[in-house]
């Protein structure tokens, strides 16, 4: 239900604006993971602030089937898109640099972290599932 008055990213802000009249459904869509897409790729040996900072994903098969129950449901509105778990930086990056085989970034030992959860139940208040919450797994 959040209503975006002003965005840090203008270009964003601007075409969800110039969307809204012309379609009856908008996604905002947080990290997108899945097939080749997983985090900490490109953050092998650079420094990570805030590595406690929980990391808000989807992956590409819930968002397709996100598009899938609307259109079949004939469901309009404006939808976060985002798993229900949110492991932090510090864990999916560690993971993801043995299960892939690069070289783990360099946390910043602080205890600060910023705390910014997307909530992608409303759709889910209308019978979507996501399938794909455990980022460990997949």
């Amino acid at each position: 239900d959040y209503k975006i008055e002003e965005s840090s990213s203008e270009m964003v802000f601007e075409a969800e604006k110039l969307i809204k009249e012309k379609s009856n459904i908008i996604f905002r869509v947080a990290g997108l993971v899945g097939a080749e897409r997983y985090f900490g790729k490109r953050s092998a040996n650079k420094f990570i602030e805030f590595p406690n900072t929980p990391i808000n994903f989807i992956h590409r098969n819930d968002i397709i089937n996100a598009t899938k129950f609307v259109i079949q449901n004939d469901i309009s509105g404006i939808f976060n898109l985002c798993s229900n778990e949110y492991p932090t930086k510090k864990e999916i990056y560690s993971f993801n640099s043995k299960k892939y085989n690069f070289d783990i970034p360099i946390f910043l030992d602080n205890n600060f972290f910023l705390d910014r959860k997307i909530n992608g139940s409303k759709i889910e208040k209308l019978g979507f599932k996501y399938k794909y919450n455990d980022v460990f797994s997949f």
